[in-house]
């Protein structure tokens, strides 16, 4: 029994997790992101977090990860700001 996704199929545990937890974080702020809340709505026990994650720094450094990929692969890139030499204001 394998853990990973296909494209075809359902999402894995462990992508059901840090959904789970990115749907909370968006809803509510941090303090929305607890281990009961994240296990209810994944419908997962409080040991699959940490057997996936090893705590809950481990799932929010996942969120934070799959979150930044998210929105680097799906919007535009964005300019590169101006360096900091052309920030600088003239006296």
């Amino acid at each position: 029994m394998s853990d990973s996704s296909s494209p075809a199929g359902p999402p894995s545990t462990r992508d059901r997790i840090v959904a789970a937890a990115m749907r909370l974080l968006a809803e509510g702020g941090s303090e929305r992101v607890s281990t009961r809340a994240v296990c209810e709505a994944a419908g997962v026990q409080p040991p699959t977090i940490y057997r996936l994650f090893d705590s809950m720094d481990g799932l929010l450094d996942a969120v934070a990860r799959e979150g930044s990929s998210a929105s680097t692969s799906s919007s535009p890139r964005s300019p590169s700001p101006r360096p900091a030499s052309a920030r600088r204001s003239r006296c």
